[in-house]
């Protein structure tokens, strides 16, 4: 069982970085979480099989174990313990539990993967299995680096809507993950470079920290970069601190003169490269199809200031366990600020706070912030700790640990900036869950298996087979079926979409996003065809997201949607429709699509003084939204007020630049009489 618990925390540091798919509705994130779990599985079984036999003994020893455990060891039980509180009260706890559905961490979940990952390594790892598992992870970041540095030079320009010839971001999904990924690899390299026994080795270091350091910065990630900067020094101080200066002066002017180097020529998105730029960045430049926090637009800082703004509201709102894990999504648009609406993403749906501390205050309330922050700083405390002198035997322990302590401060300063400004992925925290269990394991000696009779294990052993195999891949499947019915519906296609979507919803009954989609589909094809049948099937389908997710702004559109297409056989149905969208605009208040959309519900249902507030409401909201103002124009003519559109219109152009040519007509009409 220990060779099976270190194979998988091997395989999970290979595969976790290197897997991406082409074929799911979340190419990167999905396919990293069913490997998760798929290695969490086997662990747990593995670990359970070799506990068994002295299963008294661990029970009745478990209070004395407790109370010797590490602050890390502590603050990861803490996480847990908070975000299974946080779970239990949340206003979704399937979401909570799961993970929002396109980036499935940092749910319950997920959680419970990572702390069971935590202990095992904790426990199962060893001085030299500690040293191989270093080994493996930088050799898996020069892969990503290599691949990252292939797509600087267009080896997969066309497979991606994203600029990724500009922004390289590999195997990660996109450039501010890859560089958060890469910073501690770069560390452990040179923990690596200085505990090396042969100095022939030295060139290779310096070559693998070139190579990891060139495609941290082709990522152009701001925050990669001054997290990297932080980084650096914090690294090299502790180990001066750790290790003495003199012994360290070579080593910092060789790697620093690279990074220099590096920096020069490669450029940065502070400072330009010293060489000519190459002709391939001209041809075929597409936009970055992420927000502008994420691809670091110019607007960034404006937005970031304005989404924390709403963060900060919420965490006031319900400041001891949030609203739920991964519920940012759902909640943020309770106390969305207006402001929002001026900024070039205004209709954008926003899933995090962007600042991975706000984000867990304003989900798991300040419990779950503070046992965040007590894992940090429990961390950054024991990459504080010097290494006293013992026994010649323990040398090499001593002296790994002496160096590894450094990579531990550094990383969790590049951890800590990088969340900062955003927020962690799969492969970013679950580096730093194993390095923070590396400091017990570089001292440990090897673990030995307790002998389990295999006739006694096979049925348990089977049925977890079994479900080490069926349950993750039916949540593989369900993805698969729903992104193909999703593009099916996108197509028009409709027979073939329902087929897609009814087997997505059969191998995963549960999911609110399947049954969202597969509401509208059934809508679409009962107004296309007449078919009660269908519409009665819509109608379960909405009524399915309505009771199991009312939070969702994109179901309650989603939702409005369907009704809307079933107006087509029955119009009281655009009574239905208002109802959600008065639903959705007193969960969202400050969102001006909703109340513009409303208002046309509203002048459809000869509501005119409803759809006349909507519009203005819509406009109070964003000043600068064309669709209110056309559609309140031609409200003031059909109600007879026409003394009212020329101010209207004149609003329009002060705050329309240029004014759209349907509202300049009106404009032109009206000042003429």
């Amino acid at each position: 069982m220990h060779k099976i618990i270190n194979s998988t925390l091997v395989a999970l540091t290979i595969s976790i970085p290197l897997i991406f798919t082409t074929i799911n509705y979340e190419l990167f994130e999905f396919p990293k979480f069913i490997l998760l779990l798929v290695a969490t599985i086997i662990i747990a079984v593995a670990w359970i099989i070799d506990l068994y036999p002295n299963r008294k003994m661990i029970i009745s020893s478990l209070p004395s174990t407790l109370k010797s455990l590490s602050p890390i060891s502590l603050a990861i039980l803490t996480i847990l313990s908070t975000q299974f509180l946080a779970t239990i009260f949340s206003i979704d706890p399937h979401t909570s539990f799961w993970g929002y559905y396109s980036r499935f961490h940092q749910g319950l979940l997920t959680t419970t993967c990572y702390t069971l990952i935590y202990f095992s390594a904790h426990k199962y790892l060893d001085y030299k299995s500690t040293q191989k598992l270093i080994k493996i992870s930088i050799g898996t970041a020069i892969l990503v680096s290599l691949y990252a540095i292939a797509q600087r030079f267009g080896i997969d320009k066309t497979l991606w809507v994203q600029d990724v010839v500009n922004r390289p971001f590999s195997t990660l999904g996109q450039p501010n993950w890859l560089s958060a990924y890469l910073i501690p690899q770069l560390f452990l390299t040179l923990f690596m470079f200085s505990t090396k026994l042969k100095k022939s080795s030295s060139i290779i270091f310096h070559l693998i920290y070139s190579i990891i350091f060139a495609a941290l910065l082709l990522t152009k990630s701001r925050s990669g970069l001054i997290a990297f900067t932080f980084s650096y020094v914090v690294y090299w101080a502790l180990l001066a601190r750790s290790i003495t200066f003199p012994k360290i002066k070579k080593p910092l002017i060789i790697f620093t003169t690279l990074s220099l180097l590096f920096t020069a020529l490669i450029g940065t998105a502070y400072s330009p490269s010293i060489l000519p730029a190459r002709t391939i960045l001209a041809e075929d430049q597409t936009i970055s199809s992420g927000t502008q926090l994420e691809s670091g637009g110019t607007e960034s800082g404006d937005i970031r200031k304005i989404v924390w703004t709403g963060a900060l509201d919420l965490i006031k709102r319900e400041p001891l366990l949030g609203t739920g894990p991964e519920s940012f999504a759902y909640s943020y648009y309770w106390t969305r600020p207006a402001e929002h609406n001026l900024t070039s993403e205004w209709d954008f749906l926003y899933h995090k706070a962007h600042n991975e501390y706000l984000n867990f205050a304003a989900t798991t309330g300040l419990l779950g912030l503070t046992a965040y922050l007590f894992w940090h700083f429990a961390v950054m405390r024991s990459a504080f700790t010097l290494v006293p002198k013992s026994k010649k035997a323990r040398k090499d322990q001593e002296n790994s640990l002496r160096a590894y302590y450094p990579v531990l401060g550094a990383s969790l300063t590049g951890f800590f900036v990088t969340n900062f400004f955003g927020f962690s992925v799969i492969p970013v925290y679950l580096t730093m869950i194993l390095l923070s269990a590396l400091p017990a394991t570089i001292q440990s000696k090897p673990t030995k298996s307790h002998p389990t009779p295999t006739s006694h294990w096979l049925p348990l052993i089977t049925i977890s087979c079994i479900l080490i195999i069926i349950f993750p891949l039916r949540l593989f499947m369900a993805d698969l079926a729903f992104n193909k019915g999703k593009a099916h519906a996108t197509a028009n296609s409709l027979e073939q979409a329902r087929t897609y979507l009814e087997r997505a919803i059969t191998l995963r009954p549960g999911e609110s996003l399947y049954h969202s989609f597969m509401a509208e589909t059934y809508a679409q094809m009962a107004a296309a065809t007449s078919s009660q049948a269908d519409q009665a099937l819509a109608i379960r389908e909405i009524k399915f997201t309505s009771d199991h997710n009312p939070w969702h702004l994109n179901y309650s559109k989603s939702r409005t949607k369907a009704w809307l297409a079933l107006t087509t056989l029955d119009p009281t149905f655009y009574n239905q429709a208002a109802l959600e969208l008065e639903n959705a605009r007193l969960l969202a208040p400050s969102d001006p699509k909703l109340a513009y959309n409303l208002g046309l519900i509203y002048s459809r249902t000869n509501q005119v003084e409803g759809s006349i507030r909507e519009m203005k409401a819509a406009i109070d909201l964003k000043p600068d939204y064309y669709q209110p103002y056309y559609a309140l124009t031609l409200l003031y003519e059909t109600t007879k007020q026409t003394n009212l559109v020329l101010p209207l219109l004149e609003q329009a152009e002060s705050n329309i630049t240029p004014l759209p040519e349907p509202l300049q007509t009106k404009l032109d009409l009206y000042s003429s009489n």
